[in-house]
């Protein structure tokens, strides 16, 4: 087992016992087709310009901080202000 694997493991019990849901919020000018029901701007990473809901408070996004794993993003740490 690689540390990676460990660490991700580790990462999900941690989320599992204290994480909450959230959403994360980007206005982004987009587009949509009517013929084919399809929007553009689908998949993101988040930014500092975002907002993110919880219980239906939201925050300001004012840091975000990657961790990686094997040069891929494992998990994306927000600092929010309200």
């Amino acid at each position: 087992m690689s540390l990676d694997a460990s660490v991700r493991r580790i990462a999900q019990r941690v989320m599992r016992k204290i994480g909450t849901e959230a959403t994360i919020v980007r206005v982004t000018p987009g587009t949509y087709d009517v013929t084919t029901g399809t929007a553009t701007d689908a998949e993101f990473v988040p930014a500092v310009s975002d907002k993110v809901q919880i219980a239906e408070l939201e925050y300001d996004v004012v840091n975000v901080r990657r961790e990686m794993a094997q040069h891929l993003p494992a998990l994306y740490v927000l600092q929010l202000r309200r």
